[in-house]
């Protein structure tokens, strides 16, 4: 069979997408493949079955059964389940697939609740905590952060959001317009201004490792590190505004 791994001329090399990167339908294919819902409902029996596969790949192991749509499914499924650095599987509300659906959840949190004092703390409370829980479950495979400086910056993160969120409640108490329904975006940009540089500190203090093409340590970067980490910063506010931005219009 034409399509057998072990047939191709030139194997194909998994350590990059399957779709060309420098293309943005490509990037679309391959950030939807990673983020597909779909995938926090496979068996742990499947997804032991993907990592085998993937892993022995690597090693230079080839089952002769095994076509190039079956590894490319596990390189996908195991780039969704497995820490890129680690090679442990990720708790499952961390994962990048879990993302469309919990923050559906929590932004209608968000936006229900925001105008009393219990519906402010809780939906921040949830939206914090979650954060938390994506932050600790795809930080660096080096990372050296503290269980302690987690907790600190869930702490400051959720008083950052409720003080925000009650603070601007304050100011547009009688308001029914506009800035009324921009409050919880702004409370939540204020919290993911805090939280993500709190998590990240360490990268800020040693910087973080680069790797040349064969994956050896050439070094360390602080200023690299401040880079990605305000590239973070800024994504996770854009993420937030076309639902929380565009609902929150009257």
């Amino acid at each position: 069979m034409s399509d057998l791994v072990i047939n191709q001329k030139v194997l194909p090399d998994i350590s990059k997408s399957k779709w060309d990167q420098n293309t943005y339908s490509g990037r679309v294919k391959h950030y939807f493949a990673s983020a597909n819902p779909m995938t926090l409902f496979t068996s742990s029996a499947t997804q032991e079955k993907c990592r085998k596969i993937v892993l022995d790949y690597k090693k230079g192991v080839i089952n002769p059964d095994l076509t190039m749509d079956q590894l490319w499914r596990a390189k996908i499924l195991y780039d969704s389940i497995y820490h890129p650095d680690t090679g442990e599987k990720m708790f499952c509300l961390g994962r990048m697939s879990a993302q469309m659906p919990a923050n559906m959840v929590i932004t209608g949190l968000l936006l229900s609740f925001y105008r009393t004092c219990p519906g402010v703390i809780f939906s921040h409370w949830i939206n914090q905590s979650f954060n938390a829980i994506v932050n600790y479950t795809n930080r660096s495979g080096n990372s050296k952060t503290t269980n302690q400086q987690l907790f600190y910056s869930y702490c400051f993160a959720t008083g950052a959001a409720t003080t925000a969120a009650l603070g601007l409640n304050m100011m547009v108490k009688n308001s029914h317009g506009l800035a009324a329904r921009l409050v919880p975006f702004v409370a939540v940009a204020a919290a993911n201004a805090i939280n993500i540089p709190m998590v990240r500190a360490n990268e800020l203090t040693d910087g973080i490792e680069l790797c040349d093409e064969n994956d050896q340590l050439v070094g360390k970067s602080r200023q690299l590190a401040a880079l990605s980490i305000a590239q973070v910063t800024l994504s996770r506010i854009a993420m937030a505004m076309p639902d929380m931005g565009e609902i929150s219009l009257p």
